[in-house]
């Protein structure tokens, strides 16, 4: 685990490192082209292997759709804070970030790593709700009770249950 904190750390040096060299050796356009390339990797990233929508992702960062689409378009580039917490959203390992930050293709021989990035990650979702339910005594009891219902009840009972967690969001 300690090596793994230690590549993420030489990891985001690089980046700044990276970065810095761009600011200063690049043009504007060039600089804008490497911003875009980066995000369209990240992009890519969110639809094929995390599959969550813009709007998912922005309300577990805590920022606005519209912000979240500038940067991932490209026009701003990702800040350091909001990376950080991509990497742990998404639970990319160090290498799946610097495959994306260097634009490598995955080995041959992981050609459906689509496919087990994405079970990662869903079962590091399950774990987290998981978590939730176990520091939340009174959500699991709800839920329990729903799963006595019969399919259409259980159905008509989430349905109320989603609607009130839009409600309240709003």
């Amino acid at each position: 685990m300690n090596d793994l904190l230690c590549l993420v750390k030489y990891l985001f040096t690089l980046i700044f490192f990276l970065s810095l060299r761009v600011m200063l050796f690049t043009s504007t356009e060039e600089l804008w082209v490497i911003t875009l390339i980066f995000s369209e990797a990240l992009k890519r990233y969110r639809q094929e292997v995390v599959q969550l929508s813009q709007v998912e992702v922005a309300k577990r960062l805590n920022i606005s759709k519209q912000l979240f689409n500038s940067y991932e378009n490209g026009k701003y580039q990702f800040p350091n804070d909001i990376l950080r917490k991509l990497v742990t959203l998404y639970q990319m390992s160090p290498e799946d970030l610097f495959r994306i930050i260097s634009d490598a293709p995955y080995p041959s021989d992981q050609r459906d790593s689509t496919m087990v990035l994405r079970e990662k990650f869903e079962e590091g979702e399950w774990e987290r709700a998981i978590d939730i339910l176990r520091k939340y005594p009174q959500l699991k009891n709800i839920i329990i009770t729903a799963s006595y219902y019969n399919p259409r009840q259980q159905e008509k009972y989430i349905n109320k249950l989603v609607t009130l967690f839009k409600t309240l969001e709003e």
